[in-house]
């Protein structure tokens, strides 16, 4: 068995997932959108445009009337979030997966081992594209992106907890809080310099990725891959 880690996969339903197969289009949402959705399916997450956050530890007081009276005061935490209402650029959210490759009845099998990751990703998403060579993937997005007169820039997300006192985080596009980190999230970030979501083409994939339905994970046959791996 060979165990081959940080495969790069995108996860969305069917439709998107083929456009993205056949023809290389990559929606690039807004920073600030992802801010504004739902927390609640996994994807939204307020911090999104943030650009720092500190959690103040609250401190106990002594209130001192003229009468004497004295009262206790014992204040709430204070999280204090700076952001921007100006749109910061534009992100294209993927997932890196752990798998493993196997041989049964003389066939060699391919399998996604990091269940937790696509199960901490959209509930309603149905299909997978998985990336056999990222290199040549990051390759094409960079060429699209300089094509239009920008830069790309990846990286996989980094987690912070909100949690530490009095500490001052600065928040870049690949940082997101560690109640994600089960998603184990690859960013793609390039700013468009608009607050609109913007549509990257690379042209046809399937020479280095393969789609498949999430119900598959278990058992890709290595015969259909890309050589790539």
């Amino acid at each position: 068995m060979a165990i081959v880690n940080d495969m790069i996969i995108k996860m969305q339903k069917y439709e998107y997932m083929r456009r993205f197969l056949l023809y290389g289009e990559m929606y690039m949402n807004t920073l600030q959108c992802f801010a504004l959705m739902d927390e609640s399916d996994g994807i939204g997450d307020k911090f999104e445009n943030s650009l720092s956050y500190i959690h103040y530890k609250p401190i106990n007081a002594i209130l001192k009337f003229k009468n004497g009276k004295e009262i206790a005061v014992h204040p709430t935490n204070i999280k204090i979030r700076e952001y921007t209402e100006e749109n910061m650029g534009n992100i294209y959210s993927m997932a890196l997966v752990d798998c493993d490759v196997k041989t049964i009845n003389g066939e060699q099998v391919l399998s996604i081992q990091s269940k937790n990751v696509i199960q901490s990703i959209g509930n309603d998403y149905d299909t997978i594209v998985l990336i056999t060579n990222p290199n040549q993937f990051i390759t094409r997005c960079q060429k699209a992106a300089n094509d239009l007169g920008y830069n790309l820039f990846y990286d996989p997300v980094e987690y912070f907890t909100d949690d530490n006192y009095n500490k001052k985080i600065e928040i870049t596009p690949f940082m997101k809080r560690d109640k994600y980190k089960a998603q184990k999230e690859f960013r793609l970030f390039i700013d468009f310099n608009s607050n609109t979501p913007q549509l990257l083409k690379i042209g046809n994939i399937s020479d280095i990725a393969i789609l498949i339905h999430k119900s598959g994970i278990n058992s890709i046959n290595c015969s259909v891959l890309p050589e790539c791996l």
